[in-house]
């Protein structure tokens, strides 16, 4: 049975890998509203759209930015210059109140890992439904559901010559790749134990820069920091916004409910503490807006704009201390 299970991903895969090779060949300034370009054929033979970068309306109130000619190895030869943008943000003079930020709630939600843990871990263990749901809910961020999903979206781009949602599959896989990287990297440097390994009333060890050979014995010992899921549900959600301005006036609240959702989900499934969700967050988000345009954006700006502005406060009740949480957007 599980044999055939990996044979049904392998063939949904390779199938999205098909659909994003077609879609690669589609420049992207078509997208935004059907625009339509000239059809031409460069030096290798591969069709491309042919048309100038500039910002396609969508409607009154929203634009959005095009690209230049995208074919289908773009995902991966993209990825150094994701990362190099990436790395510009970070040491960005405008990026340091959302560094700050960023630390400061972290450290927040660390002082009481434990505790919202075993509370999280026990609303889940009332009831079966939940418990499954939230199962359904983590599978939704796991990288390899997560590329069979996105598949499904090429596939259909493919079948309705819809080249938006095709060029929107290819900047999410893009997204996955670029943010994945960096979670491994920092996964593997500082090893913190997730919840499902760590010994009771404890909050999880760390162990910087683990043995490689025990990393990948004991996964489930080094892996909890920060949470890739979040990473990669957050980009490819922050690439559709991006994608599909006109839609963003119900498609951003669902997608902050189903970032919170599987934050949640996490946490009640033993494979995140709280703290380590902020920076996967961050990560997914930064990455998405960075596949997103091709020719530039502030991350550091457009996070204070329009990412949900976290308040901590402390919080005290009848049956104790606590944080907090105020999420606006």
């Amino acid at each position: 049975m599980a044999g055939f299970t990996w044979l049904k991903y392998s063939a949904a895969f390779s199938g999205f890998l098909f659909a994003a090779f077609i879609s690669e060949t589609v420049d992207a300034a078509q997208l935004g509203n059907g625009q339509v370009g000239t059809m031409a054929k460069d030096s290798l033979g591969t069709f491309v759209m042919s048309a100038s970068v500039s910002d396609v309306p969508i409607n009154q109130n929203v634009t959005v930015q095009t690209q230049s000619t995208v074919r289908w190895y773009t995902m991966i030869t993209k990825l150094p210059r994701d990362w190099n943008n990436f790395g510009n943000e970070l040491f960005d003079t405008h990026t340091i109140p959302v560094v700050a930020g960023l630390g400061v709630t972290t450290i927040a939600f660390m002082i009481f890992d434990h505790k919202t843990y075993a509370q999280t871990r026990s609303f889940f263990s009332n009831s079966s439904f939940l418990q499954h749901t939230r199962d359904d809910i983590v599978n939704a961020g796991d990288g390899k559901y997560h590329l069979i999903a996105i598949g499904g979206f090429a596939a259909i781009g493919l079948a309705t010559s819809d080249n938006r949602l095709l060029r929107t599959s290819s900047e999410m896989v893009e997204a996955f790749l670029a943010s994945g990287m960096v979670v491994q990297i920092l996964k593997h440097t500082t090893g913190r134990e997730s919840p499902s390994a760590a010994m009771p009333d404890y909050d999880g060890d760390w162990r910087l820069f683990p043995n490689q050979k025990q990393y990948q014995l004991h996964q489930p010992r080094y892996y909890s920091f920060p949470s890739g899921h979040l990473a990669t549900m957050v980009g490819s959600l922050t690439v559709l916004n991006e994608n599909y301005p006109e839609y963003r006036v119900w498609l951003r609240p669902a997608s902050y409910l189903l970032t919170g959702m599987l934050g949640v989900s996490l946490v009640g499934k033993g494979m995140h503490w709280y703290s380590d969700l902020p920076l996967g967050i961050a990560l997914g988000y930064s990455f998405g807006e960075i596949v997103s345009y091709r020719n530039g954006i502030n991350v550091s700006r457009s996070l204070g704009e329009n990412f949900p502005q976290i308040n901590l406060s402390p919080s005290f009740t009848m049956y104790g201390g606590g944080v907090g949480l105020n999420v606006e957007w």
